[in-house]
């Protein structure tokens, strides 16, 4: 269904503008990340609504989208993928959070680490997403950096809240999934160049 929505709307835009091919597909990806990432913390959000965790679901949606929107992260080839890998992370912030305790250090600690991840490797960029030029990436990673500094010092200013105890794990698990991306991503290019010799 999600590809429908996206060839319809993609559709009706190369209909009315004369695009370059660089253009096209910049389109059609941004189209296909809307699209797929609305429909797919819309099936997370039900899901976070059966169980009764709704102000949950929007903690960690406002700690994903302020940081992986910018400093990227793991992809998945299929949207079946990217929805159960959305959904293991939610989830998984979520039980972490209900199981094991929050404390200063720990949040002090992951937005070190968190800082440093991102200094070295952010932003993990899907190889199929069209290239970004160096100015804009760099861009990615400064406001990553900010949007770490800001959850910090938020959280030094306003204490312990329901937010912190539930997005550092969330904040974890990113730091996690932005490694492993960085790895998979180096794989992809080393086999493209090998391919091609």
């Amino acid at each position: 269904m999600h590809t429908l929505i996206i060839d319809f709307i993609y559709g009706k835009i190369s209909s009315q503008e004369d695009l370059g091919t660089d253009e096209q597909a910049m389109i059609r990806y941004s189209l296909e990340v809307v699209v797929n990432t609305f429909i797919k913390l819309l099936m997370v959000y039900i899901a976070f609504l059966l169980i009764g965790k709704s102000m949950e679901f929007l903690y960690i949606l406002v700690c994903v989208v302020g940081l992986r929107s910018f400093s990227g992260g793991l992809h998945f080839e299929s949207f079946s993928g990217c929805v159960g890998f959305t959904l293991l992370y939610f989830l998984g912030t979520l039980t972490l959070s209900n199981l094991l305790p929050t404390t200063d250090w720990l949040i002090y600690i992951t937005c070190l680490i968190a800082f440093t991840i991102t200094l070295l490797f952010a932003p993990v960029i899907s190889p199929k997403r069209p290239k970004y030029p160096i100015k804009k990436i760099r861009r990615f990673k400064i406001v990553s950096l900010i949007f770490i500094i800001i959850y910090l010092g938020a959280y030094m200013v306003i204490g312990k809240h329901a937010f912190f105890e539930v997005t550092v794990w969330g904040l974890i698990i990113h730091i996690i999934q932005l490694f492993i991306g960085k790895g998979v991503n180096y794989h992809v290019e080393k086999k493209t160049i090998h391919n091609l010799q």
